[in-house]
């Protein structure tokens, strides 16, 4: 009997410390489109862009986002949402051009180093 107290102790011990310092982060990222003609072909650009980064997997999403924590649980990155803008701009003076600006919100949960 009082080796399974000692047990159910350990356990208990090892399932908190297994779930303490774990954090939620919540953050976006702007993408940009390269130049288009029209502002109808940005924003299929973008839209392009968005579905891409909608549909791709936790492992994808680590490199692609600007992420800087080292102990990301896998697979907790996922996008929350998205929004397409389209901008003007012009290098030269005369010549308007349009870019997508894909706004991405996502989320990740990642455990905090023993070190901070």
């Amino acid at each position: 009997m009082m080796k399974n107290a000692i047990l159910f102790t350990i356990a208990m011990m090892v399932s908190s410390t297994t779930f303490a310092g774990v954090n939620t982060r919540t953050s976006e990222a702007s993408l940009k489109t390269g130049a288009y003609a029209t502002p109808e072909q940005a924003y299929s650009a973008g839209y392009d862009l968005m579905d891409q980064f909608n549909e791709m997997p936790t492992n994808q999403l680590l490199k692609e986002l600007p992420i800087n924590e080292n102990n990301v649980q896998y697979p907790s990155v996922k996008v929350t949402g998205s929004k397409v803008t389209v901008e003007e701009f012009s290098k030269k003076r005369g010549e308007i051009q349009y870019r997508a600006v894909v706004e991405v919100d996502y989320q990740y949960k990642y455990r905090e180093s023993r070190n901070s």
